[in-house]
C-alpha cells in the first residue's frame, strides 16, 4: 500500500477521533459483528471454537453481545498451525510477519496484509502526534534487533541501533525523539557512561513493551532532560493505548480494537482488576477475538477526560498474568506491590522478586 492509502487511513482515524460518541459506538458495533461473522465463516480455528461452544457468530450484533463470545486462550491459539489461524484463501508466504517474543513459552507469528500494515502505521502515527512526537523529527530507536522496514514517512529521519552499539552513533545523529523499552534505555545509558559519552538530549522519550515504574520514569526524565511518554502496544495488535497526561493510564484505540477486563471470561466493573481480552476490529487476515493477551489491568469509569482524548481509558496495567504474586487463599496481587519499597530509593533501577511457594 502506498502513501495515498496511508494518508486516507490517517484522515479516517483523525475523523473518528472527533466523531460523536454515538457514531463511534455504531461503527464499533458494525465492525465487531462483521469481524465475528468473518472469523466464524473463514477461519478454521474460530469455526471449530464457535461450534464447540455452540455459539452462533450471526447472533453478534454489537459490543453488548461480545461477552457471550468464546475467549481465545493464548496457549490453545498459539499451538495451532498458521493455516488454521489464517482466513481461507490467504497464504502465510504472501503476508508480512511480525514475531512475538515468546515470553510465555510459545512464540507466535502474526500475519498481516499490506493494508493492515498500513492501518497499524497510521494508528501509531495518530497516537504519537497527540503527544507532539512528530514524524519529521529525528528518531533514534534502540532495540535488541531490527524489527523490519521503517514507515515510508520516516525513512530519512529514523535510525535503529542496538543497545550494545548505541554508544557509536547518538552524538552524530542528535536524535529529537528516543524510543526503546525501559530496560533497553537503562542499558543504553550504562554503555554511554562506560565510554564517557554524555546521554543525548532529545525533546521526548517514548517507551513501551514493559511496565514503566515511577522511579525508572523519573530517572529517565532526569537523565535525558525530556518528558517520557509510555505507550501500550503488542505485536499481536499494534498500538492499543496512548498515555493520558491528565489522569494517568492509557487511552485506548477503540476505533480499531475492543479491550475488555474480565475474570473467567466475564467482564468486571470499572475499577476492578482482571485479565485483559482484546478483539481486533480490522485484522481480517488473522482475526483475534477476545484474545487473552496475558496482561492484567483495570479499566477506568467511562467519563469525559480533561486531556481531550475521547476514547476509554485503562486506569492501570498491573503486569503480566504469569508474573502475578499468588497470596494465601489464591488471591493474585500485582508485582508492583513488591516494588513499592524500592520506589523511594532512586539508586535502585532494577530488581528481582522470586516467589518460592504459591500462597
Amino acid at each position: 500500500m502506498g502513501a495515498m492509502f496511508f494518508l486516507m487511513e490517517f484522515v479516517r482515524l483523525a475523523r473518528e477521533a472527533r466523531a460523536p460518541a454515538a457514531r463511534r459506538r455504531r461503527v464499533q458495533d458494525f465492525r465487531l459483528a462483521r469481524m465475528v461473522r468473518h472469523a466464524g465463516a473463514h477461519v478454521p480455528f474460530y469455526r471449530e471454537a464457535f461450534a464447540a461452544a455452540l455459539f452462533d457468530p450471526a447472533s453478534v450484533r454489537g459490543l453488548d453481545d461480545l461477552p457471550r463470545t468464546p475467549v481465545t486462550r493464548k496457549m490453545d491459539y498459539r499451538r495451532r498451525p498458521p493455516e488454521e489461524r489464517l482466513a481461507a484463501g490467504i497464504r502465510a508466504a504472501d503476508c508480512h510477519v511480525e514475531h512475538t517474543s515468546g515470553s510465555t513459552g510459545i512464540p507466535l507469528n502474526v500475519y498481516l496484509s499490506a493494508r493492515e500494515q498500513t492501518e497499524r502505521s497510521a494508528l501509531w502515527l495518530r497516537a504519537r502526534m497527540r503527544h507532539g512526537l512528530w514524524p519529521w523529527r529525528r528518531h533514534l530507536l534502540i532495540g535488541y534487533y531490527r524489527t523490519g522496514p521503517e514507515p515510508w514517512y520516516e525513512r530519512r529521519l529514523r535510525l535503529h541501533i542496538t543497545a550494545v552499539e548505541g554508544w557509536k552513533t547518538p552524538e552524530r545523529f542528535r536524535p529529537q525523539i528516543l524510543s526503546a523499552y525501559p530496560t533497553q534505555l537503562v542499558a543504553f545509558v550504562k554503555e554511554l557512561h562506560r565510554w564517557g559519552i554524555p546521554p543525548p538530549r532529545p525533546k521526548a522519550v517514548r517507551t513501551g513493551g514493559e511496565m514503566l515504574l515511577p522511579p525508572v520514569r523519573q530517572w529517565l526524565e532526569r537523565t535525558f532532560g525530556a518528558p517520557v511518554y509510555d505507550f501500550y502496544g503488542t505485536i499481536e495488535f499494534g498500538v492499543l493505548g496512548s498515555p493520558c497526561p491528565a489522569r494517568g493510564g492509557f487511552h485506548l484505540t477503540s476505533d480499531d480494537h475492543v479491550v475488555e477486563v474480565a475474570k473467567d471470561g466475564r467482564p468486571v466493573e470499572p475499577g476492578e482488576e482482571g485479565d485483559i481480552l482484546i478483539t481486533s476490529l480490522v485484522a481480517r487476515t488473522m482475526p483475534l477475538i477476545r484474545y487473552e493477551i496475558g496482561d492484567v489491568g483495570v479499566l477506568a469509569p467511562v467519563t469525559s477526560c480533561p486531556c481531550g482524548n475521547p476514547f476509554p481509558r485503562i486506569a492501570r496495567l498491573s503486569g503480566r498474568s504469569e508474573e502475578m504474586i499468588v497470596l494465601p487463599g489464591g488471591r493474585r496481587a500485582s508485582p508492583r506491590l513488591a516494588a513499592i519499597p524500592f520506589w523511594e530509593n532512586t539508586n535502585i533501577l532494577q530488581y528481582c522478586v522470586t516467589q518460592r511457594a504459591v500462597g
